[in-house]
């Protein structure tokens, strides 16, 4: 989840990341902004564990970039306090804690959702859209959410297929219960990298640097 559009247009906010993240959505795009990220997983803080073994290991952080740990119910409220202080929050919420989650999107502007193009992630995208949609009727800032495609191998027709069905949902599969879900033009490839890049600062994100939302 994450809590500002910053995170994809260099404004002002918070930015939010859902449960269905991976290893692929890890990396933080910094767009010149003072920038807060906050690891609010409960199951796994591996974004902040990512920071933690990154500066061990001697590589250089940006200045502009503060890690935190923050599994913590009152989410809202520390994002409340910190907002003024940084161009952009960024808030890895992980699939651990429903209360965060929904926390989180009532103090975002922006909902970004990652997902691979597999079935169970289709299914688990439906019951993130419904919790996150009762958290956004608390929301005063227009919050809007775009579905993220990771994990793209473009040698099969999984990709395509994913976004055939999330843009033309069966009944059921989509939003209320069969709008299409806001699918981001950008589509991520280069997972494999960022895996690897555990620990280190990643050398290609060009796919986060052009990350778009959908056409409106």
């Amino acid at each position: 989840m994450t809590l500002g559009p910053s995170c994809a247009r260099g404004r002002p906010a918070g930015c939010a990341k859902t449960p269905e993240r991976d290893s692929s959505s890890r990396p933080v795009v910094i767009l010149n902004l003072p920038t807060l990220l906050l690891d609010a997983d409960v199951t796994s803080q591996s974004a902040y564990d990512w920071f933690k073994v990154a500066q061990a290991e001697g590589f250089a952080i940006p200045a502009n970039l503060v890690v935190e740990r923050f599994p913590f119910d009152d989410i809202a409220e520390y994002i409340r306090a910190e907002r003024a202080g940084f161009g952009a929050i960024v808030v890895d919420v992980g699939g651990g804690s429903a209360r965060i989650i929904h926390e989180a999107v009532t103090e975002a502007n922006l909902l970004l959702v990652p997902v691979a193009p597999t079935k169970i992630e289709r299914r688990k995208l439906v019951a993130t859209f419904d919790e996150t949609e009762r958290a956004a009727a608390r929301n005063t800032r227009d919050v809007t959410a775009h579905v993220v495609m990771v994990k793209a191998d473009d040698r099969t027709s999984l990709p395509s297929n994913a976004k055939d069905k999330r843009l033309e949902p069966a009944e059921g599969e989509g939003i209320g219960p069969d709008e299409a879900f806001p699918l981001a033009e950008t589509t991520i490839h280069s997972w494999v990298h960022y895996m690897k890049a555990f620990g280190e600062i990643p050398t290609e994100l060009s796919e986060y640097a052009a990350l778009r939302s959908p056409p409106h």
